[in-house]
């Protein structure tokens, strides 16, 4: 297909630009009206229900019965805007909606919203909300503009990605089912990051009730909260008012917590649970022949990384940051940590392949150069090497097994670093708070290049690694308000080398995810995040 309608067909993925507007300017370009029409069905994202749809024929749907999903790692708390951990965001989209949200192919599709429109020069986007959409007991009411205006506001105000709402400048009421969002300056990333499960739609009266919403959970998603038992299991039940009639099919959904991932193998083994995303990819090996379970592999949008915290010394040198890289050998990390089941990667991961570096500009970066770092540590006053602490979540398998393979890297070139385990709820505070050196780090990764590389790398954001750069600073903004996707791609280029000379944080892998369900759970699909996107979907053929 020509470049042109590649990149006009991103446009129209990404919600800039309607159906309408695609085929008139593919029109232009293939100088035919047919041609225009071929080419969107080509470029237009599934809709959503289909998208999602599972491959049975839907007479053959059996609904009812308790699906059982198990996990390692507890989550901190409920509130879907006060905990921005990954563990957090993949239960989000069972429990809330968004206005819009990503598809399984990365698309932005319908959630809440049933149509928007980029208006002004990309200067103000107006949402049409569902009709009808109820939300949880024991609100039991409809769900309204005025709910959208309030969840923003909150998100602006409290949330650890509020700078990823930073261009929002007024949420406007336009009546009962419409909202206009009106920026400071265009924002090309905003939609993606809008679909992303940090804009989560929750009710004011909620909020009021409880102060916060860590321990409750009313929304408008799938299913509802029946019991949360921390650190045993997350308790829900089928919305029977969700907006999408017929779902979900199960009746009850466990997330059960089994920190002992073996003892989930020995769970899937034996028929008690019935799916689970396995962070310790060796048990991809283990079960890949069990003839009562199906496995699922494929490439996910987010990757592990350490993060290096620039303030802290001797990190505050900028040669240290980039001896320790040199110093790390990420193919054996791959074979170490995954058995092989994972890429190196580019800052921008393989699903945002529109966005990638070429494989020779960043390659040559992740070939480790043990005499290139011990001259940059002589340059930085430390020819003898220093002790240092780099922090991992025990229960996170690739954190663990990753950190060992780096502790051994770096003692070639005489950093002698001490591993340190922190229990999940304390490594979220500090990591929070930025009170750490160095730290292990997973992330569901971002669809858009402005969500996954603003927050991260700007020094009025989030900013976890304390990383202060002015030509960063300069090319995010350009990025964020640049909608030629030309123009966008080489800003986003130039970021990305800036990544890999002065290392904010080494990019170890991107792993690929393992899921295994029972054969006779159906409708599954993996979501490139990692979120559990798909489980109104399931239905069990028992």
């Amino acid at each position: 297909m020509d470049r042109s309608l590649v990149e006009l067909g991103d446009k129209l993925n990404q919600g800039f630009i309607t159906r309408r507007e695609f085929a008139r300017r593919a029109a232009l370009i293939t100088g035919s009206w047919a041609a225009a029409f071929a080419a969107l069905q080509t470029c237009s994202p599934a809709p959503a229900a289909t998208a999602a749809a599972p491959a049975s024929p839907t007479a053959a749907i059996k609904s009812g019965g308790t699906f059982i999903s198990a996990k390692t790692t507890e989550i901190g708390n409920l509130d879907p805007h006060l905990d921005a951990t990954l563990t957090r965001t993949r239960i989000a989209p069972l429990l809330y909606n968004r206005l819009i949200k990503l598809g399984f192919d990365l698309s932005i599709q319908p959630d809440l919203a049933e149509s928007w429109e980029v208006k002004s020069d990309g200067r103000e986007i107006v949402f049409k909300l569902r009709k009808g959409v109820m939300w949880h007991p024991p609100v039991n009411r409809e769900l309204n503009a005025d709910d959208i205006k309030f969840s923003y506001g909150r998100l602006a105000a409290e949330s650890p990605q509020k700078s990823d709402y930073a261009t929002i400048q007024d949420v406007e009421v336009v009546d009962k089912h419409t909202v206009a969002f009106h920026l400071s300056q265009p924002n090309a990333g905003l939609l993606a990051v809008m679909a992303y499960p940090y804009g989560n739609i929750v009710s004011k009266e909620t909020v009021e009730k409880n102060g916060d919403l860590k321990k409750v959970a009313v929304g408008t998603g799938p299913f509802m909260l029946e019991e949360w038992v921390p650190q045993s299991e997350l308790r829900l039940t089928k919305n029977s008012n969700y907006f999408t009639k017929g779902r979900p099919y199960v009746d009850k959904l466990v997330l059960k917590v089994i920190p002992e991932e073996s003892s989930i193998v020995a769970g899937l083994r034996a028929n008690s649970v019935h799916h689970a995303m396995l962070e310790e990819n060796k048990n991809f090996d283990l079960l890949k022949n069990e003839k009562n379970l199906v496995s699922y592999r494929t490439s996910r949008l987010g990757y592990d990384m350490v993060v290096i915290n620039f303030k802290e010394p001797p990190f505050d040198k900028p040669q240290v940051p980039q001896a320790v890289s040199w110093a790390v050998d990420r193919e054996e990390m791959v074979k170490v940590v995954t058995q092989g089941h994972a890429v190196l990667t580019a800052p921008a991961t393989p699903p945002m392949k529109l966005w990638q570096l070429p494989k020779d500009k960043w390659a040559p970066f992740y070939k480790p150069d043990l005499d290139k770092a011990r001259s940059l540590l002589a340059a930085a006053g430390f020819p003898n090497g220093f002790k240092t602490k780099l922090s991992v979540v025990p229960t996170y398998p690739s954190m663990v097994a990753g950190a060992q393979v780096i502790q051994a890297n770096l003692k070639r070139v005489g950093i002698d670093v001490e591993i340190e385990n922190v229990e999940y709820g304390i490594w979220i505070k500090r990591w929070g708070a930025k009170q750490f050196v160095m730290t292990m780090n997973i992330t569901g990764g971002s669809a858009d290049p402005d969500g996954a590389f603003y927050f991260r790398w700007h020094s009025k954001a989030l900013n976890p690694s304390n990383f202060i750069d002015p030509e960063m600073d300069r090319l995010l903004d350009q990025g964020k308000a640049t909608f030629d996707f030309n123009k966008r791609k080489a800003i986003y280029d130039q970021v990305q080398m800036i990544v890999l000379q002065r290392v904010p944080q080494i990019y170890s892998f991107c792993p690929d995810m393992i899921d295994f369900t029972q054969d006779y759970v159906k409708g599954f699909q993996q979501h490139p995040t990692t979120h559990l996107a798909g489980f109104e979907e399931v239905w069990l053929n028992k």
